[in-house]
């Protein structure tokens, strides 16, 4: 198996390809002031519910991307805002 390291450019070029969308996931969201660079998904089903205030307190996955690479992965209950 073998690694290779991907810059932003291919990371954007193939989140493009997806619209933005993968396996139920949405690219990038405005969380805070400015967008996560960050895979985010709400809720428990096959896609993810908005990312609003309404659904704050359903589960949350978000994995963070840095250098084309996870680079940490959260998966809570509810969102919270640190």
């Amino acid at each position: 198996m073998t690694s290779e390291i991907v810059g932003r450019e291919e990371v954007l070029a193939a989140v493009a390809a997806f619209g933005g969308h993968w396996g139920g996931f949405v690219w990038n969201p405005t969380l805070r002031e400015k967008p996560c660079s960050c895979w985010v998904k709400v809720g428990g089903g096959a896609k993810s519910l908005g990312l609003t205030a309404t659904n704050f307190l359903k589960h949350w996955v978000i994995v963070y991307v840095h250098d084309g690479r996870v680079s940490e992965i959260l998966m809570s209950e509810r969102y919270v805002d640190s």
